[in-house]
């Protein structure tokens, strides 16, 4: 399977895949009303593991309290996630982790403006996973992104500005891939479709095999 059809796969179905599978993650930067700032980022619980584990091989995570684990997942975003904002460094704070197969994590954001207009990012906090994405996303009060794909070949890191009221990228190396990325999508919805109908009807047939049986 191509990497763009994997990333199709993971984007398009949702939620309950992308909580198993440590190569997919997301990044959301987040304003709200009072003008406070939220990063949030979500991943599989093994995405995590693989991480810290390849980070450090000598830490033994089987063997550490959830607490722990917790502060070491904190700890390495904090070192791995960059922000530079209308060129100026924001800092990760009270990182809050919320532990389950989709693994959850919330910071407060300081040092962001009340107005972005531009924005520096690199997420390097699944670095060392092999074929891993992170798709980011960023909503202020005003405006909001489309969603971008942070990856290898873009060392996890990305530059926006601000056009006609939404967050676009400032170079054009990865601007295909949204088009490529929903194109591949939309056939392999179809494509899903497809084999969930004729799931469908094996079912039905074979409830009508057993009504006959009895």
């Amino acid at each position: 399977m191509s990497k763009i059809v994997f990333l199709a796969i993971i984007l398009f179905i949702g939620l309950p895949l992308r909580a198993h599978t440590p190569q997919i993650s997301s990044i959301a930067l987040v304003q709200n009303k009072e003008n406070k700032w939220n990063l949030v980022i979500s991943a599989s619980l093994s995405a995590f593991q693989y991480e810290l584990m390849n980070s450090n091989p000598d830490q033994k995570l089987d063997s550490i309290p959830a607490d722990q684990f917790q502060a070491l997942i904190v700890e390495h975003l904090k070192k791995n996630i960059k922000i530079e904002a209308n060129r100026r460094f924001a800092i990760l704070r009270n990182g809050k982790v919320i532990l389950g197969h989709q693994t959850d994590i919330n910071f407060d954001v300081s040092g962001m403006p009340d107005q972005l207009a531009s924005l520096n990012l690199q997420q390097l906090g699944f670095g060392t996973l092999r074929d891993h994405y992170c798709v980011l996303k960023v909503i202020s009060k005003d405006n909001s992104s489309n969603n971008f794909i942070l990856q290898r070949s873009n060392n996890f890191s990305i530059s926006l500005g601000l056009k006609n009221k939404a967050f676009v990228e400032n170079t054009i190396k990865h601007s295909n891939n949204g088009f490529i990325v929903s194109a591949v999508a939309i056939v392999l919805l179809i494509y899903l479709f497809i084999i969930g109908y004729k799931k469908l009807l094996v079912s039905s047939r074979l409830n009508s095999f057993e009504l006959h049986s009895n």
